[in-house]
């Protein structure tokens, strides 16, 4: 699933707006724009050297650029907003994406999510899976904010395939970062995908995935699936 740029942070923006003018705190949207634009980047700066920086720990970081003072409602209010727990951010489906994994059930195909969450919790990312009517194709998730792990970490790669009763050998991962699902998943001894159906990867300097696809609906191919 992939977002209009901008998407998520509008609506963690207004989320936080309606929190605020709520509670009666007075912020400048500049203020928040800065405070949200700060911990973003302290996410992947986290992400990149491989130190989990959960989104609770993204909204504890914005509560305290407020500068106001506060009371625990009001923190607890603004963290609900920040971490969008009652508005889903719209979200759209990959071309091809419902059809491959109905043909993959149908083949008995057992399937796993392997996510390395940013500010958005995996409560919030499984809603909107549910949303989309994608949920019940799937067995198993590892979203690293459960884990504690990054990819490419073995140990998120081991949590998906554990409800899958299957040894790496025998697992697919597909994935559109070289330096974290192509790399993760290959020195974990699954076969690698990269997916680019969405966005290309233009990091060179990282191993390139066993197969490369641009549309969910090679994995058949891939597998010699009927779809």
């Amino acid at each position: 699933m992939w977002e209009e740029p901008g998407t998520v942070r509008e609506a963690r923006r207004r989320q936080v707006e309606l929190a605020l003018q709520g509670n009666g705190l007075e912020v400048e949207p500049d203020a928040i724009e800065t405070g949200l634009l700060a911990i973003s980047d302290r996410q992947r700066e986290a992400w990149l050297r491989g130190e989990l920086f959960q989104p609770h720990d993204g909204a504890r970081h914005f509560i305290e650029t407020l500068g106001h003072e506060r009371s625990e409602e009001h923190d607890l209010a603004i963290a609900e907003a920040l971490l969008l727990s009652s508005a889903r951010p719209e979200l759209n489906v990959a071309d091809g994406l419902p059809e491959t994994l109905r043909a993959l059930k149908g083949n008995d195909v057992r399937i796993s999510i392997v996510c390395d969450v940013g500010l958005a919790p995996s409560t919030v990312l499984r809603a909107c899976l549910e949303g989309a009517g994608l949920l019940e194709y799937f067995d198993g998730w590892a979203f690293s904010d459960e884990v504690g792990h990054y990819k490419p970490a073995p140990e998120i790669f081991e949590h998906a395939l554990q409800p899958l009763g299957v040894e790496p050998a025998d697992a697919i991962h597909v994935g559109d970062l070289r330096r974290t699902d192509v790399a993760g998943s290959r020195s974990f001894g699954m076969t690698s995908v990269r997916y680019r159906g969405v966005a290309e990867d233009d990091d060179l300097e990282s191993a390139e995935a066993d197969h490369v696809i641009g549309d969910h609906r090679e994995i058949l191919d891939l597998m010699g699936l009927r779809a």
